[in-house]
């Protein structure tokens, strides 16, 4: 071990001779790889503990410039008194700073451009800390210490810090570097979603699917603050989560944090929890009826808790034979079995999938037979227009035979008999008699009106309507015929097969068996009572007034149920020139029974759809007959 070797021990700072030490002895220490040679006499220019070294400085002139230069405290780095004598004890083989070491930050990410430095200089007294890959410049030495505050020369990058060690002898350590990542960036494009973005939900635990950009961990909560409730946990994209509310609408929150520590602003998604049925399920057939005719009755089905579907069927509890369609109030439906009683089951469900309990009703059906009744009857089948079931009509107008309401096409038509008697005549012929009532005048004649042989030109709509006896020819109410091709009058009532086409007694329909039938004196001859009076009539200016063209804002007995205008084929502006009759109100003061069709005498106002409410329920007069039905018991 040389002299000058035993001079370079750490944490003492002593005065070097230079005279002491040859200059490969001072190359070694300085930690020079160039070696003495005759051609290697000066030194490459670094920053150094022994103060800068700008210039090349060669061993000669060394000694006059040494004592220029000062350590990094300020202090002689070679005094001026070289009389030291060299500590030969100093292993020169010795490796100083082996366990020197950086770290920037407390990680490898940095989310501030401040950071600090961890370092371990080995028993150093200096450091020379810069951002200059190399040590080579941009800093300059200090006292060693185990942190320092240091600012990154890059933003939202990886950048490098880097580090050399030095002690007071003038040994210098390999320069370090430690690596930090800087981002202050939080993690973007954050999203969240509940149930793939459904409305709506029946189950309190949904899945949440999530994604944001750089994310490393995240934070779900139902606060909507994301600062309690949660916890943070490893970024998935999706996840199982309980709900906060139930029966309400509720939102899940979250928040994202990338591996540097940002965390991105708190975002939700809502969803509307419904596990809550719709209640009060209900289902009435043919509103509550008894029984029915027809093979079609009118549902009315209703729930409360917005029910979104319906679910109808013939099975008991609903357990199949249905499918699931949008709800409605109101849906016709076919029965199955006749002369039984006919149960229909229904259950509802919201938007959310909640189903109601399955609630049924019951109707009996009934078949009418019309060939059973005593006289002549036709089969007519019901309108879901009219809210009416199938019934069965007198084929002509009521005769009084043996005082008891007879269809037989002998005789003059019963009259000279009230409303209210015409009722009574009806229900005395047994259990399921009526009158007829105004929804099943209608039906009937709108059945006839739909024909084309009922027009005067066999052309739906060209000419007019067939009128029936009303052009005082003769002036009085005449038998019918027992044949229906001897529909027209002769002089004294005789029954010809000739006459004006408009005049003919006869009107076809088609009956419940899909055959045409035969009616006689549906409009002509004399009006007939119907089942209907009001005290609020439509309002006229005239004694004979266009029907589609009356006031009935304050009127219950409204257009559409005078003429068949929610029809297809009718058209709005036919009135009395194409034979649909006329409204006769009479005084609008006092209660009005209603009649239907038109007499004998009505001549150019006479028509199907003629509607009168001059009389009131206890009046009779010889122009006013009637007709009965038979059906249900409703």
């Amino acid at each position: 071990m040389s002299t000058c070797s035993k001079l370079f021990t750490p944490f003492v700072f002593l005065a070097v001779m230079l005279n002491a030490c040859s200059q490969d002895e001072i190359r070694e220490v300085n930690g020079n790889s160039a070696k003495s040679s005759e051609n290697a006499d000066s030194v490459e220019a670094r920053p150094s503990i022994f103060g800068p070294q700008s210039t090349t400085t060669s061993i000669e002139d060394q000694s006059e410039t040494d004592a220029q230069d000062t350590s990094p405290l300020g202090l002689p780095s070679t005094p001026a008194d070289q009389d030291n004598v060299m500590d030969e004890s100093i292993d020169p083989n010795i490796l100083f700073f082996t366990n020197a070491s950086l770290e920037v930050g407390e990680s490898n990410y940095a989310r501030s451009e401040q950071v600090t430095l961890h370092l371990n200089g080995d028993g150093a007294t200096y450091m020379y800390v810069t951002n200059t890959e190399g040590c080579m410049s941009g800093g300059s030495w200090e006292l060693t210490n185990e942190k320092k505050a240091w600012i990154l020369m890059q933003k939202n990058a990886p950048t490098k810090v880097f580090v050399k060690f030095g002690n007071g002898n003038g040994q210098e350590s390999a320069c370090i570097e430690d690596t930090v990542i800087h981002d202050d960036i939080a993690p973007e494009s954050k999203f969240i979603s509940i149930d793939g973005d459904a409305p709506f939900t029946a189950s309190s635990t949904v899945n949440v699917g999530l994604a944001a950009v750089g994310a490393l961990e995240m934070y779900l909560s139902n606060d909507a603050t994301c600062n309690s409730g949660g916890t943070w946990e490893p970024y998935a994209s999706s996840k199982q989560w309980v709900l906060g509310q139930e029966n309400a609408e509720t939102s899940v929150f979250v928040k994202y944090r990338d591996t540097a520590g940002n965390e991105s602003a708190c975002v939700s998604d809502s969803i509307i929890h419904d596990n809550t049925p719709p209640t009060t399920p209900s289902i009435l057939i043919n509103e509550n009826a008894i029984e029915t005719t027809g093979m079609q009755v009118v549902l009315s089905l209703s729930a409360l808790d917005e029910p979104h579907e319906v679910y109808i069927t013939n099975t008991p509890d609903c357990l199949d034979g249905g499918m699931w369609e949008p709800y409605i109030e109101s849906k016709k439906w076919l029965i199955t079995q006749i002369n039984t009683e006919l149960n229909v089951y229904v259950k509802f469900r919201d938007i959310v999938g909640n189903e109601s309990n399955c609630v049924s009703d019951a109707i009996n059906h009934f078949s009418l037979d019309c060939n059973s009744l005593p006289g002549d009857w036709i089969l007519v089948p019901g309108d879901y227009d009219y809210d009416t079931n199938d019934f069965c009509i007198m084929k002509f107008e009521a005769k009084n035979i043996n005082g008891m309401a007879t269809s037989d096409w002998q005789g003059a038509p019963w009259v000279d008999i009230s409303q209210i008697d015409a009722k009574t005549q009806c229900t005395n012929l047994g259990e399921r008699y009526r009158l007829i009532s105004n929804e099943q005048w209608m039906l009937v004649s709108s059945n006839a009106v739909s024909q084309a042989a009922n027009w005067s030109n066999n052309i739906l709509g060209q000419g007019t309507i067939i009128k029936g006896h009303s052009d005082i020819s003769p002036n009085a109410a005449c038998d019918a015929s027992q044949n229906d091709q001897d529909a027209h009058l002769g002089l004294d009532c005789l029954s010809i097969n000739t006459g004006a086409a408009d005049q003919r007694r006869t009107h076809t329909i088609i009956d419940g068996s899909g055959n045409a039938a035969i009616i006689w004196d549906l409009s002509g001859n004399v009006r007939e009572w119907v089942d209907y009076t009001t005290q609020n009539k439509p309002k006229s200016d005239q004694v004979f007034n266009e029907i589609y063209l009356i006031d009935d804002s304050e009127s219950d007995l409204k257009i559409p149920m005078l003429i068949p205008i929610s029809k297809s084929f009718w058209l709005p502006n036919w009135g009395i020139s194409q034979g649909v009759g006329s409204y006769i109100s009479g005084n609008e003061n006092v209660e009005g029974a209603l009649y239907r069709g038109s007499a004998w005498f009505t001549e150019a106002n006479a028509g199907l759809f003629e509607a009168g409410l001059e009389l009131g329920a206890g009046d009779r007069d010889i122009y006013t007959g009637f007709r009965c039905v038979y059906g249900l018991l409703n």
